[in-house]
């Protein structure tokens, strides 16, 4: 009886702290490949963000008539570019979770991040009317969404 009573609460200290264990490595692998992408349902505005190896890449259609899509290239810092994959690690990305939509809208806004480790390895999270967050994981994902904005507002040309 005593065995049994000693192990459980020993097990279960085991298993909490697993559960929410992220499983994102804590040093950022050398083919990382983060992306963010902001569209407004049925509107043709849209903004792209992407960092592959040095480079960030900003893609975006205002939502101004007769205004074409800005597109403009930039090399980041590497360690910019590790100190945003460090948000991740900290903020779980790879445990953020969505719940089921109640209703389903066809024109919603939506905003999405990936992150890309490896040709295997892939995370990716949404938000929108479609894709509800807990609080607890809106506020991680909406954390990574300023970092990746004020990254590449860091890099925007004047």
């Amino acid at each position: 009886m005593n065995f049994k009573l000693f192990f459980l609460p020993l097990f279960l200290v085991i298993l909490y702290s697993c559960v929410g264990k992220s499983k994102l490595p804590e040093t950022m692998p050398e083919q990382t490949t983060i992306s963010y992408s902001e569209s407004y349902g049925m509107s043709p505005y849209f903004i792209t963000i992407e960092i592959t190896g040095d480079t960030l890449t900003f893609t975006e259609h205002p939502p101004a008539i007769n205004v074409g899509e800005i597109k403009w290239f930039k090399k980041i810092k590497i360690a910019d570019k590790e100190k945003l994959y460090k948000l991740f690690v900290k903020n779980k990305f790879d445990k953020i979770k969505n719940k089921q939509a109640k209703k389903i809208t066809y024109d919603a806004p939506s905003k999405g991040i990936s992150i890309i480790l490896s040709p295997d390895i892939m995370y990716n999270a949404h938000s929108n009317a479609n894709f509800l967050l807990s609080d607890k994981d809106g506020i991680r994902f909406y954390t990574i969404v300023n970092a990746i904005k004020d990254l590449a507002t860091k890099y925007k040309s004047p």
